[in-house]
């Protein structure tokens, strides 16, 4: 994922994201006459990421925007997650969860081992279709068959990739 000779085949990925980003500033200028940064370049960088791990958002491929807008959330509750105060960090207390973020961090890994288990599946289904595609789960599923991942490991790196 990131060889040269990738990095250097997403660089129009890169090139449209940071067009985007310049059109979404121009646009709240004229608007608003201010301009939320934090925003536009956390939404760039997703896409970036997403599109790099996933592909384009096409017909043929897994990611819809849908799924990209669920994975967008899960990320973002994966961060408010991490960030949490939560007293088992500090004390190992396995059997109590006063905040409730182990419980959360249950929920969130069910919900993104389904979604992104699906995508694979979906791509797998359409990899035929998608021959010379340059993104992350496109490598994962090229490899030979003794290399190949199982499906909850390559789920596992593709969450980790966010």
């Amino acid at each position: 994922m990131f060889s040269p000779r990738r990095i250097l085949g997403l660089e129009s990925l890169r090139r449209r994201v940071a067009d985007e980003m310049v059109v979404r500033v121009w646009k709240e200028m004229e608007e608003i006459g201010v301009v939320e940064v934090r925003g536009i370049l956390q939404e760039g960088s997703f896409s970036n990421i997403l599109e790099s791990v996933f592909g384009s958002i096409n017909n043929f491929n897994c990611l819809s925007l849908r799924g990209s807008e669920e994975l967008g959330s899960m990320v973002k509750e994966g961060y408010e997650l991490i960030a949490k105060f939560n007293l088992e960090d500090y004390f190992p207390f396995k059997f109590l969860d006063f905040y409730g973020v182990k419980r959360k961090c249950h929920k969130l890994s069910t919900k993104v081992t389904s979604v992104v288990g699906q995508m694979v599946e979906e791509r797998k289904r359409a990899q035929e279709l998608l021959i010379g595609e340059n993104d992350f789960l496109s490598t994962l599923l090229s490899l030979p068959k003794e290399e190949r991942l199982g499906d909850s490991d390559m789920v596992a790196i593709l969450w980790v990739s966010f």
